[in-house]
C-alpha cells in the first residue's frame, strides 16, 4: 500500500501523468526510481530506454555505462545519476533535493534545458590533470541553464566544459557555477548568443572561453551586476598556452574560427585577453564592447591582432562612456601586433582606462 501511494503521488503530480510507470533496472544495478514511458512494453533494460522515456531517480546510484537516450530526467532525494558515456536527452534535466548528476570518466551529456535547484549538484569531481581526454561536456541545445544549486567543484578546477548551442542560452540563478571552459562547439553551424545573468567562474590552464566553430558566430553578454572570471591555473597535462585567457577567435586567438561580440555590462575579469582576428572570412568582426556599467579587468596581457593575420578581419575593443578598462598585475601589457587597420581600440568620451600594476609597458 505504501509503494502504491508513492507511485500514485508521483503520477498525480507529474506532467507526464498519462504515461505508464515501472520500477526497473536500466543499468544492471540497484535502481530506486521510476521510468515513465509513452509506449510501455514492460520493465526496461538499458538498451530499451528510448527518446519517449522519462526517468525519475529517487534514491541510490544508477550507472549509465552506455549511450542511453531518453527524454526528460529528474534526479532527486539523494539519488545519483552516474554517466560514464556520452548521454543524449531529447528533453530537460532537473536536479534537486540532494540529487547529483556525476559525469564520470568518459561521461558527457547533451540536453535541452538544465535546472539545478537548491540542494542539487552537477559535477565530475575530477580536476583537469590528464589532458583533453579528461574533459566532460555539458551541451545545451535549448535556451536556459538555471542554477540555484551547484555546478562544478569550486576551486578544484572541475574538468567541465559548458557548450551552449541554442540560438539564445541564458545562465541564471543564485547558485554557483565553476567550470573549466565555456565554448561554442565545432558541431553546430548556427549563431549562439550566451547571456550570463549570474556569476560564473572558469578555471583553466589555457583559454577558458572561446569560439570553437569555424562557420558560425558566438556572442556573449555579461549582464550588469554579474561577474565572469577566467582564472589561470597551472597548465595541466596535454595543454600548453597562456593561462586564464579569453578569446573570440579560437584558443589564444589564432585558430581561424568565426566572429563574435562579447558585451560586458557587468564585470569580465581575465588573466589574458585576445582580440586576434586571424579569420578565414575577411568580413568578420571580433569585438569586445564594455558598456556604461561594465568593467573589463585584464590581469596580465591584452593582445591585439596577430602579426600574421592573413585577412582584413577587424579586432576591436570599445570602452563606452562610463565603462572601465583595468590593466592590473605585476607588469600589465597592451600588445598591438599587425597592421593598425586590423586593430580598432576605441575609448569613448567619459570612459576610463586604469593602469594599476607595479610597472607598465
Amino acid at each position: 500500500m505504501k509503494l502504491f501511494l508513492v507511485m500514485l503521488g508521483l503520477v498525480g503530480n507529474s506532467i507526464f501523468a498519462t504515461a505508464a510507470t515501472y520500477y526497473s533496472n536500466p543499468a544492471g544495478g540497484n535502481f530506486n526510481g521510476t521510468i515513465w514511458s509513452t509506449s510501455p512494453s514492460g520493465p526496461f533494460a538499458a538498451a530499451t530506454i528510448t527518446t519517449l522515456d522519462d526517468i525519475i531517480l529517487q534514491g541510490g546510484t544508477v550507472i549509465f555505462a552506455s549511450g542511453n537516450t531518453c527524454r526528460h530526467m529528474t534526479v532527486q532525494n539523494g539519488a545519483t545519476a552516474s554517466l560514464g558515456a556520452a548521454i543524449t536527452l531529447t528533453g530537460d534535466v532537473t536536479v534537486e533535493n540532494g540529487g547529483i548528476v556525476l559525469l564520470a570518466t568518459g561521461g558527457s551529456i547533451t540536453l535541452q534545458n538544465l535546472t539545478i535547484n537548491s540542494g542539487g549538484k552537477l559535477w565530475c569531481n575530477d580536476p583537469v590533470n590528464t589532458g583533453a581526454t579528461n574533459m566532460r561536456n555539458i551541451r545545451i541545445n535549448g535556451s536556459q541553464v538555471v542554477c540555484n544549486g551547484i555546478i562544478g567543484n569550486g576551486a578544484s578546477n572541475d574538468a567541465l566544459i559548458l557548450q551552449p548551442e541554442g540560438a539564445t542560452v541564458t545562465l541564471s540563478g543564485t547558485g554557483t557555477i565553476d567550470l573549466s571552459r565555456i565554448r561554442k562547439g565545432s558541431g553546430s553551424g548556427t549563431t549562439t548568443n550566451l547571456i550570463l545573468d549570474m556569476d560564473v567562474n572558469c578555471r583553466f590552464g589555457t583559454t577558458c572561453i572561446y569560439n570553437n566553430q569555424n562557420t558560425s558566430t558566438f556572442n556573449i553578454t555579461v549582464n550588469a551586476g554579474k561577474t565572469l572570471k577566467c582564472v589561470g591555473i597551472a597548465n595541466p597535462t596535454g595543454f600548453t598556452g597562456t593561462e586564464g585567457s579569453i578569446s573570440i577567435n579560437g584558443t589564444t586567438g589564432g585558430s581561424n574560427r568565426r566572429q563574435g561580440l562579447y558585451t560586458i555590462n557587468g564585470i569580465l575579469e581575465c588573466d589574458n585577453m585576445y582580440l586576434a582576428a586571424t579569420s578565414t572570412t575577411s568580413t568578420d568582426i571580433f569585438k569586445y564592447l564594455v558598456g556604461s556599467t561594465g568593467v573589463l579587468q585584464v590581469n596580465t596581457q591584452l593582445k591585439g591582432n596577430s602579426a600574421t593575420a592573413s585577412t582584413a578581419a577587424i579586432a576591436a575593443l570599445e570602452i563606452q562612456a562610463g565603462g572601465t578598462l583595468k590593466l592590473l598585475g605585476a607588469v600589465p601589457t597592451v600588445n598591438i601586433d599587425g597592421t593598425g587597420a586590423k586593430n580598432q581600440f576605441t575609448f569613448d568620451v567619459a570612459s576610463t582606462v586604469e593602469y594599476a600594476g607595479a610597472a607598465q609597458s
